[in-house]
């Protein structure tokens, strides 16, 4: 399969025609023309704006053709952050809160056996194991705060 027919592929698949799919990537309604013509074929930035409007598609099956036409579901890792900004700000503003709360971690009624658990199930830190050096908070201006509990 050409370059030319994933890009058909891809334009069926979105229910686009060539001027719409133009606008959707920000590219020149020209430049869709030439490639479908045959008259030039796409660049590389070309390319990346395509994976950025549409990143469902494998960018492997895009240029090369091989591979799967759409990119396969992406397996958890316990080391994912949360995704959604939103739930990732309620979930900092409510340890911030616990610990100007408490004003200090060993306030926190937390015993040997308990875990202490700042960002979610699959940061848990068992206290009797280790203990907290420095809590750093960033701020979206670039900024940040450290936090350190007395020992």
């Amino acid at each position: 399969m050409s370059i030319k027919e994933r890009l058909v592929r891809i334009m069926n698949s979105e229910g686009l025609n060539a001027s719409l799919f133009a606008d959707r990537i920000g590219v020149q309604r020209s430049s869709i023309s030439h490639i479908l013509s045959g008259r030039n074929k796409p660049s590389l930035d070309f390319l990346e704006k395509i994976l950025g409007a549409y990143p469902k598609y494998n960018a492997e099956w895009l240029v090369m053709g091989t591979g799967q036409v759409y990119k396969a579901p992406k397996q958890s890792s316990l080391f994912d952050v949360p995704t959604d900004k939103a739930s990732e700000e309620d979930t900092m503003d409510k340890n911030v809160q616990s610990v100007e709360k408490n004003n200090d971690f060993q306030h926190a009624n937390i015993s040997n056996d308990e875990t202490l658990n700042l960002y979610g199930k699959n940061s848990e830190i068992k206290k009797s194991e280790k203990a907290i050096e420095k809590v750093l908070i960033f701020y979206t201006d670039g900024t940040f705060s450290a936090y350190r509990p007395n020992n």
